[in-house]
Order: C-alpha cells, then sequence, then structure tokens
C-alpha cells in the first residue's frame, strides 16, 4: 500500500489518509503540479490557501514566518499529537 501511495505522490497526484482527527486529501506542498491538481480535486480558488501538514518545529519554522514568541512551547507540550497552528506562510 505504501509503495502505491508513494507512486501517486511521485507523479504528482493526490491520495486521501486519514489523520489522527479527519481525513485528508494529501499531495506533495512543493510540487506545483500536485499543489495545482489539489486546488482542481477541491474546486477551491487559488485566493484560499491549503493547510500543509508539518512534522516537526524545524518544518514550523523553515515554512512559515512571523511565529509567535510561544510557538515552541506549544509543539513541546502537543507534539507528536493533533495539533492545527495557523501561521503566515514563508
Amino acid at each position: 500500500m505504501m509503495d502505491r501511495i508513494r507512486q501517486e505522490l511521485e507523479k504528482g497526484g493526490a491520495v486521501v489518509l486519514p489523520t489522527e482527527t479527519v481525513y485528508g486529501l494529501f499531495a506533495k506542498a512543493l510540487d506545483e503540479k500536485a499543489v495545482n491538481h489539489v486546488y482542481q480535486l477541491k474546486r477551491r480558488p487559488r485566493d484560499k490557501a491549503l493547510n500543509l501538514n508539518v512534522a516537526s518545529l524545524e518544518d514550523i519554522l523553515h515554512f512559515s514566518k512571523d511565529q509567535p514568541t510561544y510557538l515552541q512551547k506549544l509543539v513541546e507540550a502537543f507534539l507528536p499529537g493533533p495539533l492545527t497552528i495557523i501561521l503566515e506562510a514563508n
């Protein structure tokens, strides 16, 4: 199953996978073709941002800007685990 998911993602496709809270539509965030595909699948206007799932504080710092001062404490308290943080994209 993982090989099939990996193949779909590598060719710019999208997959539906469970998270700890809901099912999500996943694609490679740094692949423009994949991101366009997600927008088409969701019929979402391009001016509405998509969510980005990350695995670490380092990822959060890399992909966002103007992080709040309490971010590290929040991450230490809740990760690993379901946590939603809304930040401005970098």
